[in-house]
């Protein structure tokens, strides 16, 4: 979903909020807790509900937009997306890839298998 030029952005962002949610998170908590357990409950629901929200909305509309993107162009999702929906190759592009070689090979102990 992120753009190659904007990754290292995005992982700095997510590694200040960690540190982040120490030095607000913990005293606001400690605040929270002195008026009632209860409220720091809920007032953490009500944080982790809209944070939800937001994640799925921003999300939504980036793919939205990627999809599109991609319509555009002509080219439907799975030709555009590496073997396996994923990262790197499958068993099966590797299989390709070695026919045509020798009809036998040698393990690395030595041992030969067709």
């Amino acid at each position: 979903l992120i753009e190659r030029d904007h990754r290292g952005y995005v992982i700095s962002l997510i590694e200040l909020s960690w540190g982040l949610s120490s030095v607000i998170g913990i005293p606001l908590t400690g605040l929270l807790l002195h008026i009632g357990w209860g409220t720091a409950f809920g007032s953490f629901a009500v944080l982790c509900l809209m944070t939800g929200v937001v994640v799925w909305i921003t999300t939504k509309r980036m793919f939205d937009a990627k999809f599109h993107a991609l319509e555009e162009h002509g080219s439907n999702h799975s030709s555009s997306l590496p073997a396996g929906g994923g990262g790197g190759t499958t068993l099966k592009d590797q299989e390709d890839d070695n026919v045509g070689d020798d009809a036998s090979s040698t393990s690395s102990s030595g041992q030969q298998y067709a």
